[in-house]
Parts: structure tokens; C-alpha cells; sequence
């Protein structure tokens, strides 16, 4: 997570997931966020989680010019993590 600390999808259990797959430069990923934010605002009392998944780095995600993200963001350190 964009903290360093660590969660797997066990930590999610019981609740829906919303997955977004995204990178940084990714023009439609970047306006689709403020879209994603209204999601979370609007389901914040209701068991839904939105994640955001990404192989850009730390760094990069948090340098991200102003971009605000009210959604758990994951940083995949690697993609054998969809080979299990």
C-alpha cells in the first residue's frame, strides 16, 4: 500500500471489492478517479471496499500532482502474485 504497510485479499473477507486496475499516465485511468472518489463518498456506510491496483512505484503514485485518492491504493511489487 502507498503507507508500505501490507494487506492480501483476506483482509477484504466479508466485504464486496471494487477493483480498478490502473497506471499513472494512463489518461482515462486519471479522469476516471474523481469518479471512483464519488463511489466511496456515496457507499462509505455499506461494506464495499475500492482498491486500486498498480505496478507504478510508490514514489511515482505519491508524486501524483495533486491527485486525491479517498480509495485504498496497492502498489503489485509483483505480478507472480496472479500466478497463485
Amino acid at each position: 500500500m502507498l503507507d508500505g504497510s501490507t494487506k492480501t485479499f483476506k483482509d477484504f473477507e466479508g466485504e464486496l471489492l471494487v477493483i480498478n486496475f490502473w497506471y499513472i499516465n494512463c489518461g482515462p485511468c486519471i479522469a476516471e478517479m474523481p469518479y471512483l472518489n464519488d463511489l466511496v463518498e456515496t457507499y462509505k456506510d455499506e461494506k464495499i471496499k475500492f482498491l486500486a491496483l498498480s505496478f507504478d512505484s510508490i514514489p511515482d503514485i505519491t508524486n501524483n500532482n495533486g491527485m486525491i485518492f479517498l480509495f485504498v491504493v496497492f502498489v503489485i511489487l509483483s505480478s507472480s502474485i496472479f500466478l497463485n
